[in-house]
């Protein structure tokens, strides 16, 4: 990690972490090997050879076109239980590759499972709580791990509860429904640091990113202020590890919210036999319906941006806001329109407009409460040395 303004000397320093430590800071979870060898080599060498049909992307910014340096592609888990409907494209099924990927879905699915259980359940035994939480009760948890240590002002923490506690009244299950996929070919290639568009998988997302190919550097930067517990003081700008080949790095809920991330130069990667300098790297992410559906239109008549309030001083951090999706010139200067609405007041309005059309009834006694447990998908069997989560030292780089 790199810290900044440590005690008895100005300016940065790197100092070496583990994995325990840094997932103490950040709201992520390393897990590797997460498939066996050979099955990820057989998911490199096939995607490698189908990168021959990926594109790079573009953007303007600026009355200035923009392309990206890495390739870019993707696919989505259908509803192939639909009548024509499918997932991936006919070669693919063929070839028996789309039976892969469903696996590897069921995989990574049971690891974000079991690590999300094992992780609230270790906090409650340390904090002698019960496992059987109430909806806020969860929500509150969940604000906590995110967080993280970052400041939160109190008017800010109680509506991001607000969010988490919707998600615990509807059950929790994470099962991703598509996949984005990124090639960085060598060690030139890049991308630069930023948040996830959460249009389509909404605020408090999770995300499970997984690594093929040669092993480099993936970046996190904190948007708030943490402090160093360590020796040096200061305060912490960055965390760094090279992902290695086969593994895989569970975003959780509040990384969108508190962190930036990146993928940077790095002439230091770690070259692999099959992939050679070049890495693979598969986001697999869960679109919400709901988040697309309350989506207000701007002034200009498009469809608005949702973005969180990503200031540490203010009182609204990490809230999130819809606005247009034409860029802003400077502060209160905007290209188009300046739309502007807070989506929790969104969220409030269809909440009410909801309870009006209800007609009462009997209240459950168990209403409310969620019971911790850990859920397999049907027709996957728990992992064994593959998914384990690895005992050594993080290769931690700092941020220069």
């Amino acid at each position: 990690m790199t810290v900044t303004g440590h005690s008895g000397k100005q300016g940065s320093r790197t100092v070496q972490s583990s994995i325990e430590e840094m997932e103490q800071s950040v709201p992520v979870s390393f897990i590797s090997n997460i498939v066996p060898e050979t099955f990820a080599d057989h998911l490199l060498r096939v995607f490698l050879n189908d990168s021959k049909n990926w594109h790079k992307s573009k953007r303007w910014l600026h009355d200035k076109e923009i392309e990206s340096h890495r390739l870019e592609s993707g696919f989505r888990f259908g509803d192939v239980w639909r009548p024509g409907g499918r997932e991936f494209s006919h070669r693919w099924e063929k070839a028996g590759f789309g039976d892969d990927l469903r696996h590897l879905r069921s995989v990574i699915a049971t690891a974000v499972q079991r690590t999300r259980a094992e992780i609230r359940l270790r906090r409650r035994t340390n904090r002698g709580s019960s496992t059987v939480l109430t909806a806020n009760e969860v929500a509150q948890e969940t604000v906590a791990l995110a967080s993280r240590g970052q400041k939160l002002d109190a008017s800010s923490a109680n509506w991001l509860v607000l969010y988490a506690e919707a998600s615990a009244e509807k059950g929790w299950r994470w099962e991703p429904n598509y996949c984005v996929g990124n090639l960085y070919n060598d060690e030139k290639d890049f991308l630069g640091a930023h948040s996830d568009p959460v249009e389509s998988i909404g605020p408090w997302a999770i995300v499970a990113s997984l690594t093929f190919g040669a092993a480099r550097k993936f970046r996190m930067k904190p948007v708030g202020t943490i402090r160093n517990a360590g020796p040096f003081g200061g305060r912490i700008t960055s965390f760094s590890v090279r992902l290695p080949h086969n593994s895989l790095l569970i975003c959780w809920e509040g990384f969108q919210e508190f962190w930036r991330h990146e993928v940077p130069k790095d002439a230091g990667l770690t070259r692999h036999t099959i992939a050679g300098a070049a890495r693979l790297n598969f986001t697999f992410r869960k679109s919400v319906g709901t988040v697309l559906k309350r989506r207000p239109m701007c002034f200009c008549g498009r469809k608005a941006d949702l973005k969180p309030v990503l200031k540490e001083t203010s009182r609204n951090k990490g809230r999130y806001f819809w606005s247009c999706t034409n860029p802003r010139v400077k502060k209160g200067t905007y290209s188009s329109c300046d739309f502007f609405q807070w989506d929790d007041e969104v969220l409030a309005g269809q909440k009410a407009d909801f309870a009006s059309n209800q007609v009462p009834g009997p209240v459950a006694s168990n209403q409310g409460h969620v019971q911790l447990h850990m859920v397999e998908p049907p027709g996957v069997k728990p992992m064994s040395n593959s998914g384990a989560r690895d005992p050594r030292q993080s290769t931690l780089s700092c941020a220069g």
